[in-house]
C-alpha cells in the first residue's frame, strides 16, 4: 500500500513537471522586458505603439543599475494590430519582446475615442498580461507619456505607478487595473472609468542643458481627472471634485483634503482620514432614488485667513456643516452627469436595484435602463472633526 501511494505521488509530481510554464522559456540576454505600453491610433487607423524597455544605465563595475539616471529605452513601431505592432518591435528591437512584467498601459485619446475592444482583443488572449497593470488615459497621445524622461527612482513607469498609488490613497485618482477595468466593462456592457493623465508644462528653472543642471522631478507628468467610458468608447471626463464624488459613491475613499471657505472662520483645509459609505435604494412611485449614507472621521489641518481669533465647538460645527455641503455636491455633479448624461452605470445600479428591490426589478425588468437612468441619488452626508479640546466648551488657539 507504501509503494502503491509512493508511485502515485511520483506520477503526479512527473505530470506536473509537464505544465511548469505557459509560455516558452527565453534566455535573459534575448528579451526585452517591457515596462509599460502606449497605444496610440494614427489618422490611417494604424496602431502605433510605443514601449519603454527596461536598459540598466550602470554607474561602473560595482552596480549594474544608475538611480540617477533613466534605466530605459524608447521603442516606437506600428501595424495593422498590437500583435503586428508587437511583432515588428521584435524585428526593431532584435529581441524577443517580454510584457510580463509591464507595470502601466496608456491609451492615447484618439484610441479611447474609437473604442477599446482591440485592447481586450489582445491582453485577454496574452498570457503575459499583468492583471494588476495599472490602466490610464493620455490627454493626448500615449507616446508622449510613455516616452517622458523622468529623472526620479529606477525607471519612470515604476514612477508613474508609485504615483498613481499615492494618488488613490489621497483621493485623487480613480484607480484602474486592468482587471478591474475588464471585469467592469464585460459586466457593465462597456461602462467603465479609468485615470487620466497628462503632461505638465515645465516651467524655465527645469528647462537646462545639461544633466547637472536638470531639476530631478516627477512634475513632468500628474493625474487629471478621470475618463468615463460608455459602449467601450470615452463618452466624457470628470475633474478632481467629481472624482472625488465617484469614489465617495463607491465607498473607495480613503483620504482627501476638502477645502472651504466658512463665513465666520476664513478659509479652511480638513483632512479626512476615515470614510465609509453604503448605498441602498428606495422606491418612490416608479422613481428608484439611492441613498448614499457617508460617514467621516477628519481633522483640521490648515486655516487660512482667520477671521475669529479663537476656535470653538460652534466654529467647528459650521466647518462640519459646509464639508458636508461640498461632498454633497461632489456626489451629486458625478451622478448626475455619469448616469443620467452620459447613461453609464458605472456604479452598478442596477445589480443594486436586483439586489434589494427584486419585485420591482423583476416588475421593470424590460425598462430598468430609463428608470436608472433617471434615477436621482440622496447623500446624508455625516462629517466628524475631531474635537481635541473641544469636547465642552473650551477654546483653541
Amino acid at each position: 500500500m507504501k509503494l502503491k501511494k509512493l508511485m502515485i505521488i511520483i506520477n503526479i509530481s512527473f505530470i506536473l513537471l509537464l505544465f511548469n510554464s505557459c509560455v516558452g522559456a527565453d534566455a535573459l540576454d534575448e528579451i526585452a522586458i517591457v515596462q509599460s505600453i502606449g497605444i496610440d491610433l494614427e489618422d490611417d487607423d494604424m496602431i502605433s505603439l510605443t514601449l519603454q524597455i527596461y536598459s540598466p544605465q550602470g554607474a561602473g563595475s560595482s552596480t549594474a543599475i544608475d538611480a540617477s539616471k533613466n534605466n530605459s529605452s524608447i521603442i516606437k513601431t506600428k501595424g495593422d494590430t498590437i500583435s503586428k505592432a508587437i511583432q515588428n518591435a521584435t524585428t526593431l528591437q532584435g529581441k524577443n519582446i517580454f510584457t510580463g512584467n509591464n507595470r502601466i498601459v496608456v491609451i492615447g485619446r484618439s484610441f479611447a475615442e474609437k473604442g477599446l475592444e482591440q485592447l481586450f482583443s489582445y491582453f485577454n488572449r496574452s498570457a503575459l498580461t499583468r492583471q494588476n497593470t495599472q490602466v490610464l488615459m493620455a490627454d493626448g497621445k500615449a507616446s508622449d507619456i510613455v516616452g517622458v524622461n523622468i529623472y526620479q527612482g529606477i525607471l519612470a513607469a515604476e514612477t508613474i505607478e508609485e504615483m498613481i498609488n499615492n494618488s488613490e490613497q489621497n483621493g485623487i485618482v480613480y484607480e484602474c487595473p486592468y482587471y478591474w477595468l475588464t471585469k467592469n466593462m464585460i459586466l457593465n456592457n462597456g461602462d467603465g472609468a479609468m485615470p487620466i493623465i497628462q503632461l505638465e508644462e515645465q516651467g524655465e528653472d527645469n528647462k537646462q542643458n545639461t544633466e547637472s543642471e536638470k531639476i530631478q522631478s516627477v512634475n513632468k507628468v500628474k493625474i487629471n481627472g478621470t475618463a468615463i467610458l460608455d459602449d467601450f468608447k470615452l463618452i466624457g471626463e470628470q475633474d478632481y471634485d467629481k472624482t472625488r464624488g465617484m469614489l465617495l459613491i463607491e465607498n473607495k475613499l480613503k483620504q482627501s483634503i476638502v477645502n472651504i471657505s466658512e463665513k465666520d472662520v476664513g478659509i479652511v483645509s480638513v483632512k479626512i482620514y476615515n470614510c465609509h459609505t453604503k448605498i441602498k435604494p428606495s422606491i418612490d412611485g416608479d422613481e428608484v432614488v439611492f441613498n448614499l449614507d457617508v460617514d467621516i472621521d477628519a481633522i483640521l489641518k490648515e486655516l487660512l485667513y482667520p477671521q475669529a481669533e479663537e476656535l470653538n465647538k460652534l466654529l467647528v460645527d459650521g466647518i462640519e456643516k459646509e464639508c458636508e455641503k461640498k461632498l454633497k455636491k461632489d456626489i451629486e455633479n458625478a451622478f448626475n452627469e455619469i448616469v443620467k448624461d452620459y447613461n453609464s452605470d458605472i456604479f452598478n445600479l442596477k445589480d443594486l436595484i436586483l439586489k434589494y428591490e427584486t419585485d420591482f426589478y423583476k416588475k421593470n425588468k424590460d425598462n430598468i435602463d430609463d428608470i436608472v437612468f433617471n434615477s436621482k441619488i440622496n447623500p446624508n452626508i455625516n462629517i466628524q472633526i475631531d474635537r481635541i479640546g473641544l469636547e465642552s466648551d473650551e477654546k483653541i488657539r
